[in-house]
Formats: structure tokens, C-alpha cells, sequence
């Protein structure tokens, strides 16, 4: 796959999750290949790797509404890095969390897609500041 369709790719990935978030019912499964894997950060309670594209889309169903109210959220983009079948996204994550604490976070994603789709992406972020405002209070 080239670079400009890797990075095309991910980023209509990002505008479908934006459409979803505003009530637009988009098939995110289509963006992942059948075993998509979603690696989380080792401090997440959800620590490992979600496996199989279902698990992957289920991140971005009912596990974003126990952290965010999602028709808050709003990503700010920084940098976008793509070589070949490699895209690296950094982003700030502005929301109102489930439990009503205004929060802003620093993200990098790093995608990697086989056969134009998404098979594989590892996210950091700063897990100690998302925890800290999503405790009740």
C-alpha cells in the first residue's frame, strides 16, 4: 500500500469515528482487518492486546462511554507520520468524562495496515492523568 493511501486510510478511520460519535450510525469494522489487534498502554485497566476486529470496535462503543461523555470529545491533530504501511497520529483528546471533569490528553497512535486496512495499532497515552479524573467525585 502506498504511504498516501495508508495515511488517507487512517484518517477517514478518524472522520468515521467523528461522524459516530455525533450520532451517525458508520461501520468502523470496516476499516480493520478480520484479526485487528489494539494494543493499550500496560497501566490500562484493559492492559494487553484486544483481538479480532469486534473487540477492536467494541473499544469505541460502550468502553468510551464508562470514560467520556462522547459528544464531547474532540481530537486536536499535531503531527502525522506515514511511510508505507506505517502511520503515526498525535493528537489531543479534549472531553467531559463520564463523570463531568472537564479532561485533555496527549495521544500517539501508531497504525499498521495490510491490504489497505488496519491490522495493528499500539496507543499511549498518559493513563495516571486519565485516571485521576475519572474517579468518582
Amino acid at each position: 500500500m502506498s504511504t498516501e493511501a495508508s495515511r488517507k486510510h487512517v484518517r477517514n478511520f478518524y472522520q468515521a469515528m467523528g461522524a459516530r460519535k455525533s450520532g451517525v450510525d458508520v461501520d468502523l469494522g470496516a476499516f480493520f482487518t478480520e484479526d485487528a489487534e489494539w494494543q493499550l498502554p500496560r497501566s490500562s485497566p484493559m492492559h494487553g492486546t484486544l483481538k479480532g476486529r469486534a473487540a477492536v470496535v467494541n473499544l469505541f462503543g460502550d468502553s468510551v462511554d464508562e470514560y467520556y461523555q462522547p459528544d464531547t470529545m474532540k481530537f486536536d491533530y499535531h503531527a502525522e507520520i506515514a511511510d508505507g504501511d506505517f502511520v503515526v497520529m498525535q493528537f489531543t483528546l479534549s472531553a467531559v468524562t463520564a463523570n463531568g471533569h472537564d479532561y485533555e490528553n496527549d495521544y500517539c497512535m501508531m497504525f499498521r495496515l495490510e491490504d489497505g486496512l488496519i491490522a495493528q495499532v499500539r496507543e499511549f497515552f498518559d493513563t495516571a492523568y486519565l485516571f485521576s479524573m475519572i474517579k468518582p467525585g
